[in-house]
């Protein structure tokens, strides 16, 4: 499967729609990042020091380690940690969004660094409904039946995490999951790599997402990373906060509901973090 992957790189066929180029500065070097004009998350890409990935690859992420970008979109959180140093593979269904991260690879010269896999990780392996939003594939969800804005979806793989690792002898390090409200199947679908691996998880917190798209109270969410995971940190200006107990939960779902617009990064991990 990674062969085909990787001679679909070396084809260099270019996508069929026009493709814009955002250039970075990170660690030094300049990273180019391709989209479309017209998507917000293209127009706004960018990484400041109060950034929780920032935070994530300058202070807890080993050089050599190796990554699941579980929703990578057009190559963002891929290419930065590739930059780093990392061996990562970027998973990213979206017909809108996948021939935008092939060339953001390319752009890079990444194509031994990152490894592009169109396909959704989640609870089981198969097929399932999924919404692509050309203009903004940010955007783009699996659509299942509790979503309020489902219909006209296509059919896209869907593989596990477990299945994944297992089937390319992975030992992998750190998770990144931004899966538009669908966090919580990717974990159903990783349990055996956390309890043998403990890699740590960056994880978008988006209730809106949850409650929209999964129909799931965003409350579910945190306490099933509470049990798996000892140490879950939210982030305020940049710094990691543990959230333990009933009042930081609490404090924590006001943060995001009423302070963050719905949004936030959890980072979980099996040992605490020395700040």
């Amino acid at each position: 499967m990674l062969e085909a992957i990787a001679n679909k790189l070396r084809a260099n066929i270019p996508p069929p729609f026009p493709v814009h180029t955002r250039t970075i500065d990170y660690k030094g070097r300049s990273i180019s990042i391709c989209g479309r004009e017209s998507d917000p998350h293209f127009q706004g890409v960018g990484l400041d020091t109060n950034d929780p990935l920032a935070f994530v690859l300058a202070r807890a992420l080993p050089e050599t380690a190796t990554v699941l970008d579980v929703g990578a979109n057009i190559g963002f959180t891929a290419s930065l940690a590739a930059a780093h140093g990392a061996k990562v593979y970027a998973l990213e269904p979206s017909p809108s969004a996948h021939p935008c991260l092939l060339e953001t690879i390319r752009a890079n010269g990444f194509q031994k660094a990152i490894t592009p896999v169109q396909k959704a990780f989640g609870a089981q392996v198969g097929t399932i409904s999924f919404l692509d939003h050309p203009g903004s594939p940010s955007v783009s969800h699996i659509a299942a039946d509790a979503t309020l804005d489902g219909h006209g979806a296509i059919q896209v793989p869907v593989t596990t995490l477990d299945q994944f690792v297992k089937e390319n002898r992975l030992k992998v390090d750190l998770v990144k999951v931004d899966v538009e409200g669908f966090e919580i199947d990717v974990l159903a679908g990783a349990v055996k790599t956390i309890a043998d691996q403990k890699p740590s998880m960056l994880l978008e917190f988006n209730s809106f997402t949850m409650i929209a798209f999964r129909d799931l109270n965003p409350r579910t969410l945190l306490d099933r990373l509470l049990e798996i995971f000892p140490f879950v940190y939210r982030f305020a200006d940049g710094k990691p906060t543990l959230v333990r107990n009933k009042e930081e939960q609490k404090a924590f779902l006001h943060q995001n509901l009423v302070l963050h617009g719905c949004v936030d990064d959890l980072y979980c991990r099996f040992s605490a973090i020395d700040i």
